[in-house]
């Protein structure tokens, strides 16, 4: 399992694989809609199903977690230019 260091204007914060994922069914449980996918740089066309945002950050970019087909939830990250928000 994964932790990522986010850096908060407030101070670090440790975040765990599992704590995204938690977070993002959060979302799902609360209505939200998931926009954002992982795009192909060069078409800039949607290259994973839209997922939910669980963090954003200036200096750490961010990271999504989207639903497979098969059901299991997946973190991406990357750079805020990364995704594509529908």
């Amino acid at each position: 399992m994964r932790t990522y260091i986010l850096h908060l204007k407030g101070g670090n914060m440790l975040v765990t694989e599992a704590e995204a994922i938690q977070e993002a069914e959060r979302q799902e449980k609360a209505g939200t809609v998931p926009r954002y996918a992982w795009r192909d740089y060069k078409t800039g066309e949607p290259i994973t199903p839209p997922g939910w945002l669980v963090w954003s950050t200036y200096a750490d970019g961010c990271g999504v977690v989207y639903r497979r087909s098969d059901g299991k939830m997946i973190l991406v990250t990357g750079w805020q230019g990364d995704f594509a928000c529908n």
